[in-house]
């Protein structure tokens, strides 16, 4: 493309030439020879231009497949962009992989129940527990948290109402592991806790897991303070979480 650019201008260059000799006499064989040869020079000038025409043509079709791919780049630049932007800095630990089990063959039976047949004990029914156990809320994606209201927000970030998250999930899981425990089994301390946890609970908290700022301070090295009361009425809204208020107490219930 460069070389028949640099040939048309030298043939353009050649034409300013002959415009200068247009009025020159062409009964001289030399002025004649110079005539003829810029003919040719100009035969050669309009293939060039038709070369760098088919050229042309030949790049303007390919710019339709061209703007077609890049349209298909921008809209994945978004989706990764939607992906990179919806990680939370705090990330659960995934799942760990089910232990195989040895195959056992039709009709065998576990060592377990062949011993308990053999003693003539029936085989016993584990009761589920009756404290639920604390599982962890969602994190707050980048949607969910451009949803909620400025007036809500503040100038709290994502990322610190997503910390709110595994600080409520620390709490409500080293307060269920104590109502868990027989009391036979508690500590002093633990007992305390026991007795006050149980005194917190009303009608409505029946059979949810929730907690106090006092439970915060008391069971984790956190506190919260007011951006984190900010980052709760967030997750409120969001419905992660609901208070209930009662007896002096502000009771904030996980919302399974």
């Amino acid at each position: 493309m460069e070389a028949a650019l640099l040939q048309f201008a030298a043939k353009a260059e050649m034409l300013k030439h002959a415009i200068i000799l247009r009025d020159a006499s062409i009964s001289k064989p030399t002025h004649h020879e110079a005539l003829v040869g810029m003919s040719d020079e100009i035969d050669a000038l309009e293939d060039s231009l038709a070369q760098v025409k088919t050229y042309l043509d030949q790049e303007e079709s390919q710019l339709v497949p061209a703007q077609n791919i890049l349209t298909l780049l921008a809209h994945q630049r978004q989706e990764i962009d939607y992906v990179q932007s919806n990680i939370p800095n705090q990330m659960s630990p995934p799942p760990e992989a089910p232990t195989e089990k040895e195959p056992r063959a039709a009709g065998q039976e576990s060592r377990t129940a062949v011993a308990e047949r053999s003693e003539g004990k029936s085989t016993r029914v584990v009761k589920k527990p009756k404290t639920p156990r604390a599982e962890k809320l969602a994190y707050v994606k980048v949607d969910e948290f451009n949803s909620t209201p400025k007036y809500i927000r503040g100038r709290v970030s994502r990322d610190q109402v997503n910390k709110i998250v595994d600080v409520i999930f620390e709490v409500t899981t080293a307060k269920q592991k104590v109502l868990a425990t027989p009391r036979r089994k508690l500590s002093d301390v633990d007992l305390t806790r026991w007795t006050n946890y149980q005194e917190a609970e009303n009608a409505e908290t029946k059979g949810t897991i929730f907690f106090t700022e006092a439970d915060v301070k008391d069971l984790t090295p956190h506190r919260i303070d007011s951006a984190g009361r900010t980052c709760l009425a967030i997750l409120r809204h969001l419905g992660r979480v609901r208070e209930i208020r009662g007896g002096g107490l502000t009771r904030i219930v996980v919302l399974q």
